[in-house]
């Protein structure tokens, strides 16, 4: 059973061998470790999923502007400052579109 690609969501792999006498044994083959559960208060669900969206789109925004302010910088001699202000609006907006109201709920 080495280098068997198995989904994340099978749970085990269960072989059933029959012996000698003719009764039938289970043999599990592949059994997945069980995930701890997410602690959290069920009236706090949605603050943390919209914390963590908001994370996740500040991490989207600065990775955007961060890329654009290096190829303002490349294109043109202080062109960083030049290109702030649509740099800023385009990167905020590529942060915006992270945040989905779907996976709030």
């Amino acid at each position: 059973m080495q280098g068997l690609r198995l989904s994340s969501k099978v749970a085990s792999v269960t072989l059933l061998q029959q012996n000698a006498s003719g009764e039938v044994t289970p043999v599990v083959l592949f059994k997945s470790e069980k995930k701890k559960k997410r602690r959290t208060t069920v009236g706090l669900r949605i603050a943390e999923n919209v914390l963590e969206q908001l994370l996740d789109a500040g991490k989207e925004t600065a990775t955007s502007y961060r890329r654009r302010f290096r190829d303002s910088s490349r294109a043109k001699r202080d062109g960083w400052l030049v290109d702030m202000g649509p740099n800023m609006f385009k990167a905020v907006r590529d942060g915006a579109r992270t945040i989905r109201l779907e996976r709030i709920i």
